[in-house]
């Protein structure tokens, strides 16, 4: 089944087949299904807060013959995974970096889970500014074009000590910094060029947002000039 380049940017994430992914907020269960054709995991716990969506992903579950290795829960968040002892790897996709950061807050406390895949449709920076304070280890931190939008795909592999953020590191994902790639650089310009029209009436924050952006483009520019 074809998905978009925004959910083959989070397949791609996966060197090594795992035991149990967990897909939160599965939707039509798009991602699950692929996740077990492609031969990523064991088993992959789908769930949803919407019964009807869990409904498509039901049908697509015994369509294809997926029995036990397809089981969809539903519930809201991380909630219907409280009976469960272990996840080697939890994503969340297809909402916002506000609505991440609740579900995190209220993950239960047996669960033990191996890595995170995040990649919120709005506030990345909000998330980001969480997981690094929390001490989440972020491996990967990029930007994905997906039919002319914007998505930041963040994985975390484990918990590390919580540090205090930079403006940068909360503005810029990591791997963006590292590897500069052609979506960023599109998503920079993009950024810049829109801020700057109405950079009269920014916040001193956002102009701060705005200056390091402007900053990280300079000195690309610099770099590719040497």
């Amino acid at each position: 089944m074809r998905v978009g380049k925004r959910l083959e940017k989070i397949l791609s994430l996966f060197n090594n087949k795992v035991g149990v992914i967990a897909d939160i907020g599965t939707d039509h269960g798009i991602l699950a299904f692929r996740i077990l054709t492609d031969l990523k995991a064991d088993k992959v716990i789908a769930t949803d807060i919407s019964e009807p969506s869990l409904d498509k992903a039901r049908e697509l579950k015994d369509r294809y013959g997926f029995g036990n290795k397809f089981l969809c829960m539903a519930g809201d968040g991380l909630k219907p995974l409280k009976d469960e002892k272990r996840i080697d790897v939890v994503i969340i996709a297809g909402m916002g970096g506000i609505e991440i950061v609740k579900i995190l807050n209220q993950k239960p406390s047996n669960l033990e889970i191996g890595s995170f895949i995040f990649q919120p449709m709005q506030d990345a920076e909000i998330l980001r500014e969480f997981l690094i304070s929390s001490g989440y280890n972020i491996s990967v931190d990029e930007t994905v074009k997906d039919r002319d939008k914007f998505y930041s795909t963040i994985k975390c592999d484990g918990v590390i000590a919580p540090k205090t953020t930079s403006i940068e590191e909360i503005v810029v994902g990591k791997t963006d910094r590292q590897r500069f790639g052609n979506d960023f650089r599109q998503w920079l310009e993009m950024e810049i060029t829109k801020q700057e029209s109405r950079e009269k009436f920014l916040s001193e924050e956002k102009k701060a947002r705005l200056n390091v952006l402007k900053k990280l483009k300079l000195e690309n520019e610099e770099k590719n000039n040497i």
